[in-house]
């Protein structure tokens, strides 16, 4: 296992790829604590859904689910949008963004759950 330390300074164990209970290069981790669903896994990356709180322009907050992505340290990075991400750092994703894991040529695209 592996230990990323989160920004709000608690920390995840991330099992690894030759955790047993995986299925092939992705593992689920179905704990759900204060701010996190679910953390899918890959050998490179994982990919967290957490709640976030957000304001609008009148102050209110409102609760939101949101993903975020992380490289593991992995050889050859991560590309988000052809820009490497910063290692064992959580960034944000967006619709439409376009994922690459080390130098593959399979390309990834984040998609709402409405898209058919």
């Amino acid at each position: 296992m592996r230990t990323v330390q989160r920004q709000c300074s608690s920390t995840t164990n991330l099992p690894r790829r030759e955790n047993p209970q995986s299925d092939g290069d992705y593992t689920s981790l179905k704990g759900r604590n204060k701010s996190t669903f679910f953390t899918y896994i890959d050998k490179h990356a994982a990919i967290q859904f957490r709640q976030v709180h957000e304001k609008n322009e009148f102050g209110d907050s409102k609760a939101a689910i949101k993903p975020f992505i992380i490289d593991l340290e992995s050889t050859n990075g991560t590309i988000v949008n052809d820009e490497a991400i910063p290692p064992a750092r959580y960034y944000e994703l967006k619709l439409g963004d376009v994922i690459k894991f080390g130098e593959s040529a399979r390309e990834y695209v984040l998609l709402s759950e409405d898209a058919a």
